[in-house]
């Protein structure tokens, strides 16, 4: 599973095991957590309501675990 997340300007380095220790905290399942993690600039939108295109997403990150 790979989380794809979108960091504001000024925000500090997120790392795997950050995001990991949040979510194990949180009470994530730990078969749910991320086993990647890619941070990118802009999450693809749609252009009407801003809604996050997952299956693009899908269609980037999909594959072997890296």
């Amino acid at each position: 599973m790979c989380a794809v997340v979108e960091q504001p300007p000024g925000a500090g380095e997120l790392t795997l095991a950050a995001v990991t220790d949040h979510l194990r905290a949180e009470g994530l399942s730990v078969h749910k957590l991320p086993e990647r993690l890619e941070i990118v600039d802009a999450l693809p939108r749609n252009e009407t309501l801003r809604k996050v295109l997952k299956y693009k997403l899908r269609e980037r990150y999909s594959g072997t675990v890296k």
